[in-house]
């Protein structure tokens, strides 16, 4: 039986089902809690995202306010690091670790963004998830300002993972590749947790019924971009107009009055439970050109047994194992074409009931439990 730890966890985000990142903080909390580990937690509030903790194993040590003014002045207590690391600076959080870390077997650092914080504990153990690799990120950002930034990003990122007793965990041999080539770091990967929603889909659920989707928080703009620009340069090029469901929160009234007036196209909003949405459909569509690390909603699409037509950055980090439920487009007349060819084809129930199993059979066991 493995030992119980007392563990002080802090998050950049609330724990929560509104964004996949989010969602994964929610489900490693609980299954710690369930192996028997005592948790506090810290987090930095996010909009209206609540966070109530289901199990008696997990306490909130404090929910820190964060507006952007607030923001601003972290930023400039360290200026010599780069505002991604420093926005959510807390002298108060600083004061709590140099008084109490001694008193847990090991700090969980969430997110690059509180990364800083494991510069004030050095003697304690200290684990650091990277969701992604950020100086990557950044490399991908265009205009002049970014690049110019870039090497701030890498110093800062470097000073961030430097340092002994620290355990850096990654979603993918991708990212511990990368975290290795730029830092000369060794990383653990850790699988994303699939939501136990989707191990209740009935067969049913994965009768192909003509649509595609897109599926997101819509208030990042890597997302939103992605999806403007597919209807601006992809949709008209469609022979056949496939319709077109629109899954997630976070979308602002302007964006949801332009879309809502395109023949085809459903916005759906947040929902509870969009796996059989996502089971159902043809494909769900990716055109991401930003951003790094694995997406999760392409493992969720893959858990669902639903092929995905996405970007090279939308597909990366995904197992070998899962390549077949894999289209990569770059162009416009990539997605259109690959589109068009699904919208004269059908997936058979068992194809997308086998990459279903195939995908929860790779995906199903963390491993962070283990690590710790």
């Amino acid at each position: 039986m493995q030992d119980q730890h007392k563990i002080l966890f802090i998050s950049t985000f609330p724990p929560s089902d509104k964004t996949a990142g989010q969602n994964y903080t929610r489900l490693l909390l609980e299954d710690l809690a369930n192996r028997g580990h005592l948790i506090d937690i810290v987090f930095f509030q996010y909009g209206d995202h609540q966070y109530k903790p289901q199990h008696p194993g997990i306490r909130i040590l404090a929910a820190r306010p964060l507006g952007m003014g607030r923001k601003l002045m972290n930023i400039l207590k360290m200026p010599f690091l780069h505002p991604f690391f420093t926005s959510r600076l807390s002298f108060r959080l600083i004061w709590l670790l140099l008084r109490k870390s001694n008193q847990y077997n090991c700090i969980y650092l969430d997110f690059s963004q509180v990364f800083l914080y494991g510069l004030f504990t050095p003697r304690s153990m200290r684990y650091l998830m990277l969701h992604d690799v950020i100086y990557q990120k950044y490399t991908r950002k265009s205009g002049v300002l970014q690049a110019l930034t870039r090497k701030w990003v890498f110093l800062s990122e470097r000073l961030m993972l430097a340092g002994k007793k620290k355990t850096l965990l990654t979603f993918s041999e991708k990212d511990k590749e990368l975290v290795n080539a730029y830092y000369g770091k060794d990383a653990y990967v850790v699988s994303p947790f699939l939501s136990p929603l989707i191990g209740q889909l009935k067969d049913t659920d994965f009768v192909e019924s003509g649509y595609c989707c897109f599926y997101g928080a819509w208030n990042r703009s890597e997302n939103l971009d992605g999806l403007k620009w597919f209807i601006h340069h992809v949709y008209p090029l469609l022979k056949q107009r496939v319709p077109l469901k629109i899954i997630g929160g976070g979308m602002d009234k302007k964006e949801k009055d332009t879309l809502s007036t395109i023949p085809g196209v459903e916005l759906l909003g947040f929902v509870d439970n969009p796996y059989p949405i996502l089971a159902g459909a043809k494909a769900l569509i990716a055109p991401l050109f930003q951003g790094a690390g694995v997406k999760f909603k392409v493992l969720e699409a893959l858990a669902c047994g639903t092929t995905v037509i996405g970007t090279e950055i939308a597909l990366e980090g995904i197992a070998s194992g899962l390549k077949q439920g894999l289209i990569e487009c770059n162009t416009e007349q990539d997605f259109a074409r690959e589109i068009d060819n699904l919208a004269l084809s059908s997936s058979a129930m068992k194809d997308k009931i086998t990459l279903h199993q195939k995908t929860v059979a790779v995906y199903t066991r963390n491993r962070f439990s283990e690590i710790l």
